[in-house]
């Protein structure tokens, strides 16, 4: 199966609806505008991206265990170290920003992550060097998703997906034998039952995300070959009408991912490509996709700086809420446009490179 690259315009797309999300937060609240224009639906769909991709990879490349986490670890450890350095260094810094600027949605917040990192300030840098801050109960760390660097809590879920990712794979791909389908049910089960006493940042808060993006990938390549376009249409509409009668307020994820995903099968099936495609398969809009994991971790830094000199020289006006936000993507962008060719690149490359001369041995 070749790559999807509408799945990285729809990347692109999320990642700058989060970084808007978090700059209306920052601002006081307009009304009838929800404050952060309910940016965590871009995170979920951030997820449901990942189940798809990570098991459509798995599936493709058939690599050992070291190999697959190892390239998975120089993907996504890079940047977020970079991120956490400068987070640390900056914390006094964004909480003065914050307490200068006029009250937000996001202020009491912002102010208490802040507090309770500096309430245990080892023990939040000692979960968020590993990325497993997500698996820290809350009863033992306040907030221990969130701390120092709180966009960072889905990628927390992410590196506990990347981890058990091949043998989930394994174990769904064997569904049929009674064994692996207890199992299933008794992982699932279980998960959920954890799930009540974590925080966002546990991986089995999100497991219907992910499931979303694992049954997609399974669609993909055993149902999608096989029947017409027609019948695709009906499946995805009864499956949306699901979504939003189970998952109610929480299904916009949902129905943005189902009507990307069957836009992209009706190309792929030979169809006109509609407006839909036209924008996800943008040449712009696909590198901002590959840049945006940069453009997610390194936003909140680039917010801070912007409304430090807000705060202090311009102050919060009615132009304030275009502006903003336009300057803190733009600058968001230029600098992701950096850091992905000068670190992440590099480090992917590393990562597969570590592994060629087995590959080459192999064959």
């Amino acid at each position: 199966m070749k790559h999807i690259k509408e799945l990285d315009g729809l990347r692109g797309l999320m990642a700058v609806w989060v970084v808007f999300g978090h700059v209306f937060a920052t601002l006081p609240t307009i009304k009838h505008i929800p404050p952060n224009l309910i940016n965590t639906t871009a995170v979920d769909v951030f997820i449901i991206l990942s189940g798809f991709v990570i098991f459509f990879m798995i599936d493709n490349r058939k690599q050992d265990y070291l190999p697959y986490i190892t390239q998975r670890f120089f993907r996504i450890f890079p940047i977020y170290l970079v991120a956490l350095i400068i987070s640390l260094i900056m914390i006094g810094f964004s909480r003065d920003v914050i307490q200068a600027l006029p009250t937000s949605a996001s202020t009491n917040m912002r102010l208490t992550l802040i507090s309770d990192y500096f309430s245990h300030p080892q023990a939040a840098v000692l979960s968020h060097l590993p990325l497993l801050q997500g698996i820290i109960p809350p009863s033992i760390l306040s907030h221990s998703s969130y701390l120092i660097l709180g966009q960072a809590w889905s990628v927390s879920v992410e590196w506990q997906f990347y981890l058990i990712a091949p043998i989930l794979f394994y174990i769904i791909t064997n569904i049929d034998k009674k064994a692996h389908a207890l199992l299933t049910i008794f992982l699932i089960v279980s998960l959920l039952f954890v799930s009540r006493g974590m925080d966002k940042g546990f991986y089995g808060g999100n497991i219907t995300s992910f499931s979303i993006g694992y049954l997609s990938f399974f669609f993909y390549k055993h149902v999608y070959p096989k029947v017409k376009l027609i019948h695709i249409k009906y499946v995805f509409s009864i499956f949306a009408l699901s979504s939003v009668v189970v998952l109610k307020q929480d299904s916009l994820a949902c129905l943005i991912w189902v009507t990307s995903f069957y836009y992209i099968l009706k190309f792929q099936s030979g169809h006109e490509n509609g407006v839909i495609n036209k924008v996800l398969s943008n040449s712009k809009l696909i590198f901002l996709g590959k840049i945006s994991y940069s453009v997610y971790m390194l936003h909140m830094i680039v917010l801070y700086v912007v409304f430090y000199f807000i705060g202090h020289y311009s102050g919060i006006h009615s132009y304030t809420y275009v502006l903003a936000p336009l300057v803190v993507v733009s600058l968001t962008i230029i600098i992701s446009i950096f850091t992905y060719s000068f670190i992440e690149k590099p480090m992917m490359k590393m990562g597969k490179s570590l592994f060629k001369p087995q590959a080459a041995a192999l064959e």
